[in-house]
Formats: structure tokens, sequence, C-alpha cells
């Protein structure tokens, strides 16, 4: 496992479909990341 970093050196190469790899992979820590700021899940 690369902790995403194939992903995100693909995505910053310009292939976008990488930036959902990304989501997928890390899509419950960025859930939570993003309640801390908003404090709504849904």
């Amino acid at each position: 496992m690369d902790n995403g970093s194939s992903s995100y050196g693909r995505y910053l190469a310009g292939d976008d479909s990488a930036m959902g790899d990304l989501v997928r992979e890390y899509k419950d820590g960025l859930t939570l990341f993003l309640n801390s700021f908003t404090n709504d899940l849904f």
C-alpha cells in the first residue's frame, strides 16, 4: 500500500480519475474532517 501517493501523483500529472480513487480511499477520514468544520454530517 502506498497511502495514496501513486494516486496523488497521477492526479498531479493530469489524470482526473485519480481524484476519485483518493476520495474512495479516504472517504471516512474526509467525512470526519469536513464534519469538524460544518458540524453537520448530512
